[in-house]
């Protein structure tokens, strides 16, 4: 039990007081359950890059786009050349997936205004196949984000004009490309840099991201208990498997086994692991969010 007084002042100070008082004390200090918080730290950090929704329209669909306007696709690409002068020292294929990305944001403003376009699922989207952007000035005119299947245009002449206009407003085209590629680096000198990083980590991700669309287990599997001499296959054990340890582990909100990619992933980590397990106040910090404190 935590006094009252104790739990007043926070749950980072009722952990303390726990270390301090319980056998948790003696459990945190354990290496194996350091090791299993900073692994979980680093996978925490991890998952944006797997389950956060990216759209950047393929080759074909550009293509077709360019086909259908071309007008509108060639005043883009010229302005897209020119805003990212500074990606055209970055290998072929990472500038080139910088420069769809780009496209796609005038793709998009391009069909917003003068067509209307079918999605297809998206696995980071849940049952809905695109979500709602709102641009300001535009509250009543919403955009659509998702993975486009296919598009269709129904335009005239001053319809055009005005969409060509838009594709011109800066704050527009930028808005719709975080929104279709949140993970995009903020503008700025280290920009294209950050961004040949950020291509060599969605690499990775994709494995993740794979083997999640296959799996009916979680790639991430915090809450999946299991019984300690039955790992469901695909996932490995990282405590040895002792049930009560692995409910004290339940307990504390860290899972006794990884996926596959996780373990793989973790391997690249070794580092940074080591750094992180000496890290007694970041290690608490992330367990304390894995703690519900209440006053009994």
């Amino acid at each position: 039990m935590i006094p009252p007084a104790i739990l007043a002042k926070g749950d980072r100070v009722a952990l303390d007081y726990l270390l301090e008082t319980s056998p948790l004390g003696a459990f945190f200090e354990r290496e194996d359950v350091r090791r299993g918080i900073a692994e979980d730290i680093i996978l925490e950090q991890f998952k944006p890059f797997v389950f956060t929704a990216l759209f950047i329209d393929d080759a074909p669909l550009l293509a077709s786009w360019k086909a259908h306007r071309p007008d509108a696709f060639l005043l883009a690409k010229q302005l897209s050349e020119a805003e990212l002068a500074s990606y055209g020292a970055l290998a072929p294929d990472v500038y080139a997936r910088r420069l769809n990305l780009r496209l796609s944001a005038y793709r998009k403003i391009d069909a917003w205004w003068c067509g209307s376009e079918l999605f297809v699922p998206h696995e980071a989207l849940g049952a809905e196949p695109y979500f709602i952007l709102t641009l300001p000035g535009y509250e009543n005119h919403p955009v659509k984000i998702g993975q486009t299947r296919s598009f269709s245009y129904a335009s005239d002449p001053k319809r055009d004009a005005v969409a060509m206009e838009l594709m011109q407003k800066k704050e527009l085209v930028d808005a719709v490309e975080r929104a279709r590629f949140p993970l995009l680096p903020p503008e700025g000198a280290g920009a294209p840099d950050e961004w040949t990083q950020l291509q060599s980590v969605l690499i990775v991700a994709e494995s993740f991201r794979a083997a999640n669309r296959l799996s009916k287990l979680p790639i991430f599997p915090k809450a999946l208990i299991v019984d300690p001499r039955a790992v469901p296959v695909g996932y490995s054990a990282r405590f040895v498997p002792d049930a009560e340890l692995w409910g004290s582990l339940y307990a504390l909100g860290i899972s006794p086994i990884l996926s596959a990619p996780a373990a793989d992933y973790l391997k690249t980590k070794t580092r940074s692991l080591a750094a992180l397990v000496t890290e007694r106040d970041t290690l608490l910090n992330f367990l304390c969010r894995s703690i519900n404190f209440e006053a009994k």
